[in-house]
């Protein structure tokens, strides 16, 4: 496993507890870290409260329209390696994020 942004699962889901709403995506990256640690149920209902806030933008409301959510949230994040974002967008797919 590499030590990419999103697979240092312990710590990152630590800061995301503190702060589970800083930002429109952060339920989606929190998601992606309980998918990882397996935790899919909690996974599921960060996903659910993410799309919730996501709906409530004029830009979200489309992209879950389209099915594009996966693809709005990473044009929206720099993510610095690959690997990360086909991470990202794997893990956000299967947690019922809606992707083209």
């Amino acid at each position: 496993m590499g030590k990419g942004a999103t697979r240092n699962c312990a710590e990152a889901l630590k800061l995301k507890l503190r702060a589970p709403d800083t930002f429109i995506d952060s339920r989606f990256s929190g998601a992606t870290i309980l998918a990882y640690l397996g935790r899919l149920d909690e996974a599921r209902r960060w996903t659910e409260i993410g799309l919730a806030k996501l709906a409530a933008t004029p830009g979200g409301a489309l992209a879950i329209a389209e099915g594009r959510v996966v693809e709005l949230l990473l044009s929206n994040n720099p993510w610095f390696r690959e690997e990360d974002r086909d991470h990202f967008a794997e893990v956000g797919a299967k947690q019922g994020c809606p992707a083209n």
